[in-house]
């Protein structure tokens, strides 16, 4: 009995301090597990990348696969042109077929008297060739320059593309953060509505029908708000794959409601700055000046090349070659030096040369058209982007009087539910306008910033600030946007 008494004690003493040790070091460690996860959490929202809109097309230069190809022409077109260069440059060859040769035989003749070889031979030949005229030498580095500038013209194309791409991801982002803080609020206003119908059910006021609609409608909002933020995701996963970068990041949300630019040019002006400026043209241009030169070069095979050359022989030989008996021990030493010019003249070649000429000829043709087409093209295009500035301009002043009209419409539907005028149903409908007219608001802002940036990739002008001109281009719409306080403030010098 004593030694139980005793075995208890000792437990009680000793091992309970233990386990409690145990424990309080355990609830440390999960507490210092969680601070390192708060510290990531936090480390992982503070240090996302800020990008701004104007930062969009340096990251693109300095990230884009896609443009890294365009640079890989580029350089393979002037490694190009430096090989054509080197056909000014003389030429070399060095030859042998003695490094060394060794030969016997033995000839019996029936008539004269036989002969016999034994040799060990030593040489090579060494000669220079100078192409004095060379008519399709100088058309080719032409070509090649040509070339060059295509590549660069083409670079600049694709990179316009991908900014034009990346500025409507952007936007597109802008307008996603926008609806969901929308979403966000419409159900607070339907958690507040839900709450309101409750209530009033609970107090015998209100109806089951009431507190069922709010209930619906809390949930299309909730629903809707999921939407949202898929769809920001999305564009974040779209911009990114623009971009190529694999970081996580935020963008520059200020200022996304307002309008800082409009167009300044009218449709002729607009389009004399894409024939002027437009690369799609600069290309169909060039291509057209390669095919004429290519023709030209096919051309220059029917003319005389003159080449000047100088040819270096020399040979080493021991032993003989002759009657027997033979001196192996006799050296014969040869060289020689030749000097001249040679010309090469395609005379006839069965018409070869004038149909590969007729086929570049029929390719211009084709050129022709193709560049006909783009500017057919882009008349169309420019048409269709005008068109829709003028009616997103029309839109915006319909989208917001129709935001100001739902917002006044949810207030007056919650005064007379309060006051017992009409039934939840009001509320759930006005509060679905509004959603809509707000989603309508934020988008045709989006769409006006987008449609000024494609003026900007046809035209490669860049739209106008309003606060560099007065008056405005438009006065009516810049009045509309300067009483409702939707221009951005000038910053003032």
């Amino acid at each position: 009995m004593l030694f139980r008494i005793f075995f208890i004690i000792i437990y009680i003493f000793f091992l309970f301090p233990a386990n409690n040790a145990e424990t309080s070091a355990k609830r440390k460690n999960i507490e210092l597990l969680d601070n390192i996860k708060k510290d990531n959490k936090s480390i992982i929202t503070t240090n996302h990348k800020i990008i701004k809109l104007e930062d969009l097309e340096n990251i693109l230069i300095n990230n884009s696969e896609e443009l890294n190809k365009y640079k890989s022409q580029i350089e393979q077109s002037k490694l190009l042109l430096k090989s054509k260069i080197a056909d000014w440059a003389p030429k070399a060859n060095l030859s042998s077929s003695s490094m060394p040769s060794y030969e016997t035989g033995y000839s019996e003749n029936k008539l004269s008297s036989d002969n016999e070889t034994n040799q060990l031979k030593f040489g090579f030949d060494a000669q220079i060739e100078w192409d004095l005229i060379q008519p399709k030498r100088r058309l080719e580095i032409e070509i090649a320059k040509s070339k060059i500038e295509k590549a660069k013209v083409q670079y600049t194309s694709v990179l316009k593309d991908l900014y034009l791409e990346s500025i409507k991801k952007y936007l597109a982002i802008q307008a996603s953060i926008q609806e969901i803080k929308v979403a966000e609020k419409a159900i607070e206003i339907s958690n507040t509505s839900l709450k309101d119908a409750q209530n009033r059910f609970s107090k015998g006021v209100g109806n089951k029908l009431d507190v069922l609609e709010s209930k619906t409608q809390l949930r299309r909002d909730q629903i809707n708000l999921i939407n949202k933020k898929n769809n920001l995701k999305s564009n974040k996963n779209q911009l990114l794959e623009i971009l190529n970068i694999n970081e996580e990041f935020n963008i520059e949300n200020n200022r996304t409601n307002l309008i800082e630019s409009y167009w300044p040019l009218n449709f002729k002006e607009s389009f004399s700055s894409f024939i002027e400026n437009s690369e799609a043209i600069n290309i169909s241009k060039r291509n057209i000046e390669i095919n004429e030169d290519e023709a030209s070069v096919i051309l220059s095979a029917k003319k005389p090349i003159f080449t000047i050359y100088n040819k270096y022989s020399l040979s080493s030989i021991d032993g003989e070659s002759g009657g027997p008996p033979l001196n192996l021990n006799n050296e014969i030493n040869n060289y020689s030096n030749t000097l001249g010019l040679k010309f090469n003249w395609n005379i006839f070649d069965g018409g070869r040369i004038k149909q590969d000429f007729l086929s570049k000829t029929n390719r211009g043709e084709e050129l022709e058209s193709d560049l006909n087409l783009t500017k057919n093209k882009i008349r169309r295009e420019l048409k269709d982007t005008f068109n829709e500035y003028r009616n997103i301009k029309e839109k915006i002043i319909l989208s917001y009087e129709q935001l100001q009209a739902a917002k006044e419409s949810l207030f007056i539907s919650t005064k007379r539910v309060e006051a017992g005028i009409t039934t939840q149903r009001e509320i759930v409908n006005t509060q679905g306008d509004l959603i809509e007219a707000e989603t309508n608001f934020i988008n045709s802002i989006k769409e006006y910033k987008i449609i000024l940036a494609k003026f900007y990739r046809i035209t490669s002008i860049k739209p106008r600030n309003y606060c560099s001109i007065n008056p405005p281009k438009d006065p009516a719409f810049y009045k509309f946007l300067k009483n409702k306080n939707l221009i951005s403030k000038c910053n003032k010098v």
